[in-house]
């Protein structure tokens, strides 16, 4: 095989280790040792990279901690091949269901990262745990000030139920005389949310343990696509905007 053959070839394995979420250099010794030709070999990157302009992406970091890419945004316009559809995320019978979700989605992020440096933390870092039952006192409070903010929160249509009212009426709920969480519960909601993550890779379930009840730990590919999807602080101006705050600058 030329040097040029073997170079393409490992660039399409770096490519298939890249939509392998699930895949870390740390306990891959050749996702490793590919990311470590990528960033030395020049031939190699230049293959790499021109695979990916190729496919329509684009390249949101390659380090230590992995490869990680996305649909270019003209792209998504267009129906890119690699574009993420909500189908293939959940499924959601209720369209309040798909925006509730959002919602918890939304504050979860910025619950891990609480201000904006935090995602300029080093890449390798871990963002903060998340416990479902602190994280659902947290959300209580949260939407709390929503709800005394809400008389400023604009609204196009003033007569439809605002998010946070249906959040906190999941609150109110009680779980079944089993002790089971029903489906509309705020508690059930956030577990949905978590278990999505863990199984998109980007969150690690760590159960529970003598005197630390069960958790989930934030993993490095979560930070690298919040702070893709945040546009770093335009997550903490909505939030605070909700809030009724003013984000400093």
């Amino acid at each position: 095989m030329s040097p040029t053959a073997d170079f393409a070839f490992k660039a399409g394995r770096l490519f298939h280790y890249a939509f392998s979420l699930r895949e870390r250099p740390a306990q891959n010794s050749e996702y490793a040792q590919l990311i470590d030709e990528y960033l030395n070999h020049s031939e190699m990157r230049c293959i790499f990279d021109q695979f990916v302009e190729a496919c329509s992406l684009e390249i949101l970091e390659v380090s230590s901690v992995g490869v990680f890419l996305c649909p270019r945004v003209v792209e998504q316009r267009q129906g890119s091949t690699f574009c993420f559809r909500l189908a293939d995320y959940k499924s959601f019978d209720d369209p309040h269901d798909r925006v509730l979700h959002g919602a918890i989605q939304l504050v979860l992020a910025s619950y891990v990262f609480p201000t904006p440096e935090r995602l300029d933390d080093p890449i390798d870092s871990l963002g903060s745990p998340v416990r479902v039952s602190e994280f659902v006192e947290h959300l209580d409070q949260l939407l709390e000030q929503f709800r005394q903010s809400s008389n400023r929160m604009p609204s196009d249509n003033p007569e439809e139920e605002p998010v946070w009212q249906q959040l906190r009426a999941m609150v109110l709920q009680m779980p079944t005389d089993t002790g089971r969480q029903p489906r509309h519960t705020l508690t059930r909601q956030v577990q949905i949310a978590c278990a999505i993550l863990e199984r998109e890779g980007l969150f690690r379930k760590q159960e529970a343990r003598a005197g630390d009840t069960e958790k989930f730990i934030p993993l490095p590919q979560y930070r690298v696509h919040v702070r893709h999807l945040a546009d770093h602080r335009r997550l903490y101006q909505f939030i605070s905007r909700l809030k009724g705050e003013t984000l400093n600058a």
